[in-house]
């Protein structure tokens, strides 16, 4: 077999058109295409006065760097602008993680049964246009699958991850300082939104933010667990219908957070509340057991109108006003260990016991026995 010469530099020559490795190339501009090792690969339109492609260190903000395939991992990517990862269905597994940039990252729209494309990527001054092609495997873009798909560890200013339809999918890990929005998931098995850190604007759970959360109007045949939010603003936790099992619990707020309008026929809990504006655990209709517990409040906290056939139970509040009104049920009722600014406890209807514990006001203790607080009515 005939080998041609493609091109040399001094140290390194380059034969043949069928097996190509372009690794640590370093020119005095800013250009390194690096660490590339593939069966079949082009490396082909690139435009850019800065570019990266794949662990490359530059002047700018931009790292295309260790992507794994056979399993699809496009990772490590670090950004201060905006990235989309959006529209991935695939038949293997798909991860896109770590992503950190300084400009704009889109990895969008890949289609392939065979043959991956990683293109159209845009950040900083970097194109990376039908860069990358490796046989038989999975990556990026319009991805279709009935496998698992894995959208986790992003890092951006700003991230959308969205459009996702597989068998399993996760969306989780992702921190970011702008606005990030995971929506439109639809699958047939099982769902986890969790651990979004951001300080922009978020929807879904197991949030971390400064700015408002809200994680609403989730449908579900089998198990919804909305839980773990960690806030500086406004949570919001409503309108959950299942008929398996739901928890709402292990919110942290600075600002005002509402937990309401839950429909179940199983369990529902509404647990470990901390917040130092307004809380509101109201309206809870359930078959099965509801807890509302541990709530922590530098304001207001009201625990009212709960009514369920199972048993009840208001305990471990502190806060700066606090008043559980209007409970009933069949089963047992407790209000204890209360630390507040002012506490009312009233209008409780039960068919067992009930139980009074402390209040500290100011900076002056006074305990108090369950008869001076509760009444039967």
């Amino acid at each position: 077999m005939e080998m041609y010469l493609v091109w040399s530099i001094p140290g390194m020559w380059c034969y043949d058109v069928t097996c190509v490795m372009v690794s640590d190339f370093t020119t005095e501009g800013e250009t390194k295409v690096s660490d590339i090792t593939t069966g079949e690969t082009e490396v082909s339109d690139i435009k850019t006065g800065e570019t990266e492609v794949s662990d490359i260190t530059t002047g700018r903000e931009t790292k295309v760097s260790d992507i794994t395939t056979v399993e699809t991992e496009v990772s490590d990517i670090t950004t201060g602008g905006e990235t989309k990862v959006s529209d991935i269905t695939t038949g293997e597994e798909t991860e896109v993680s770590d992503i950190t940039t300084g400009g704009e990252t889109k990895v969008s729209d890949i289609t392939t049964g065979g043959e991956t494309r990683v293109s159209d990527i845009t950040t900083g001054e970097t194109k990376v246009n039908r860069g990358v092609r490796h046989y038989n495997r999975r990556r990026n873009k319009d991805i279709t699958t009935g496998g698992e798909t894995k959208v986790s560890d992003i890092t951006t200013g700003e991230t959308e991850v969205s459009d996702i339809k597989t068998g399993e999918t996760e969306v989780s890990d992702i921190t970011t300082g702008g606005e990030t929005k995971v929506s439109d998931i639809t699958t047939g098995g099982e769902t986890k939104v969790s651990d979004i850190t951001t300080g922009g604007e978020t929807e879904v759970s197991d949030i971390t933010t400064g700015g408002e959360t809200k994680v609403s109007d989730i449908t579900t045949g089998g198990e919804t667990k909305v839980s773990d939010i960690t806030t500086g603003g406004e949570t919001k936790v409503s309108d959950i219908t299942t008929g398996g099992e739901t928890e709402v619990s292990d919110i942290t707020t600075g600002g005002e957070t509402k937990v309401s309008d839950i429909t179940t026929g199983g369990e529902t809990r509404v647990s470990d509340i901390t917040t130092e504006g307004e809380t509101k655990v109201a309206d809870i209709t359930t078959g099965g057991e509801t807890k509302v517990a541990d709530i922590t409040t530098g304001g207001e906290t009201k625990v009212s109108d709960i009514t369920t056939g199972g048993e009840t139970k208001v305990s471990d509040i502190t806060t700066g006003k606090t008043e559980v009104s209007d409970i009933t049920t069949g089963e047992e009722t407790k209000v204890s260990d209360i630390t507040t600014g002012e506490t009312k406890v009233s209008d409780i209807t039960m068919g067992r016991k009930q139980r009074g514990g402390r209040a500290y006001l100011g900076t002056k203790t006074k305990a108090f026995s369950s008869s001076k607080v509760l009444h039967y009515q």
